[in-house]
């Protein structure tokens, strides 16, 4: 009874998760604080989600050479940008790409893909000012950099999905309720060595902010939804509120890893049912909604009956770096913006250009 009052309270008319428009920003505010998640209306307008599609179709085709989207000209563009055409049965990333009888997929088992999102539009996407916007008023500062993630294709399936909640964070190191055993000497040449190596920068970018040690503010992921998927076609669930509980549980239950990836089913925790499945929820989006939710909620992402598409943005408070790291983080940027991308004025600003 639970779970179907709690998502039916936090359902539009529409079957839809209640999202809000960019520019109202009490009721996102307000709707986040109280949940830890909210979705914020059309960040990406039909043609450049349609954009976004088409160059995950190219970045696929790129590490998968066998795959070959289906080109039909009766199809609409939905049909014809998220339908892909291979001759043998897929083999996942962590197959042999060479043995026989496979086609390369290039997702792990949870659907992300295995490089960061490299497109033109992608990057437009991230120096958006409808996403800026949305996150400022989350996070309450417009001192902000945007990470440099990935995107994920979950296909339809008629299996049913199983939760695998995890934090993107130590919530033990992110309550400040244990310290990390960390040396602060050397570490800041280290960090700059890394970010001038163009691989050891690829890892920076999808694991930056997963070591925070304060949740004030709030650290923060997010994605862009380039696919309607309702309740039970695919998509993103969490355990909604949990960030106003996440100290005391922290504090009650002992550290059990010091790694920022933690896996709920994987700890010693003796608050089970602050995770069971009366408590997860299911957040249903529409193409070009930017979904943004608490790092400190325990979340995964799911298969459905509809193939779900999207592209992971957050964003997070410029000041976790000195200038130093600042700098060669923005070098290491710079090195893989698409050729003819140009940085807008927001750009400049979540890059990490330096600002007067």
């Amino acid at each position: 009874f639970f779970l179907e009052h709690m998502e039916t309270s936090l359902l539009d008319e529409s079957g839809f998760t209640k999202s809000f428009p960019v520019g109202d920003t009490e009721g996102i505010k307000r709707f986040f604080d109280e949940h830890g998640f909210v979705v914020v209306q059309n960040v990406l307008d039909k043609q450049e989600s349609f954009k976004t599609i088409e160059e995950i179709g190219e970045q696929i085709e790129t590490f998968s050479k066998e795959l070959k989207r289906v080109d039909m000209e009766t199809w609409t563009p939905w049909q014809r940008i998220t339908n892909w055409l291979w001759e043998s049965p897929l083999t996942s990333q962590h197959n042999d790409v060479t043995a026989e009888g496979g086609t390369y997929w290039p997702f792990s088992k949870n659907g992300i893909f295995a490089d960061i999102a490299r497109g033109e539009q992608m990057f437009c996407n991230r120096q958006k000012e409808t996403v800026f916007s949305s996150f400022a008023t989350v996070i309450g500062t417009e001192e902000l950099l945007v990470s440099i993630d990935r995107f994920s294709v979950i296909q339809a399936t008629t299996e049913e999905s199983q939760a695998w909640l995890h934090w993107d964070i130590n919530p033990w190191f992110a309550t400040g309720v244990e310290t990390r055993r960390q040396s602060s000497k050397g570490y800041k040449d280290i960090m700059l060595q890394r970010w001038k190596q163009e691989n050891s920068a690829a890892k920076l970018f999808l694991t930056e902010n997963n070591n925070t040690n304060t949740v004030e503010p709030m650290p923060v992921q997010g994605l862009i939804a380039l696919s309607d998927n309702k309740h039970g076609e695919g998509g993103f669930m969490c355990v909604p509120g949990f960030h106003k509980k996440i100290q005391e549980w922290a504090q009650t239950n002992k550290k059990t890893t010091d790694v920022n990836h933690v896996k709920v089913s994987q700890i010693d925790h003796d608050d089970i049912e602050a995770f069971t499945e009366d408590k997860i929820v299911k957040v249903a989006v529409r193409q070009g909604d930017l979904l943004i939710w608490s790092a400190c909620l325990p979340h995964c992402n799911y298969s459905g009956n509809k193939q779900r598409m999207c592209q992971y943005i957050k964003m997070f408070p410029s000041s976790i770096y000195d200038d130093d790291i600042r700098q060669a983080r923005l070098e290491a940027v710079k090195q893989i913006f698409p050729p003819r991308f140009c940085p807008a004025p927001v750009g400049l600003r979540v890059f990490g250009y330096p600002q007067e």
